[in-house]
């Protein structure tokens, strides 16, 4: 998807050791699925923009912390992480 709407390098960056580029707003929209940001505003009581503003500063960071050895992991471990990560939020 971010190759399609041109973003193509912006997640490699999160992905790679070093700088991390941000995204902006605007493009968190036009990159999630609509239903998926819709979710996210329905379960938070945000506004769309103060969501994707929200998500433009985090992604980044998340990216960058499932992949701790600048590599996509395994879908298996990849889910493993996920599922840790919510579980972290929810204490």
């Amino acid at each position: 998807m971010f190759q399609h709407k041109g973003l193509r390098g912006l997640p490699s960056s999160w992905i790679a050791h070093g700088q991390h580029r941000p995204i902006p707003g605007e493009a968190v929209k036009s990159v999630l699925h609509c239903d998926a940001l819709q979710s996210i505003v329905a379960k938070t009581g945000l506004d769309t923009g103060q969501v994707a503003a929200a998500l433009s500063q985090m992604l980044p960071s998340v990216v960058d912390k499932l992949t701790p050895n600048g590599e996509v992991p395994e879908a298996g471990a990849l889910s493993r992480m996920m599922k840790g990560l919510a579980a972290g939020q929810a204490s």
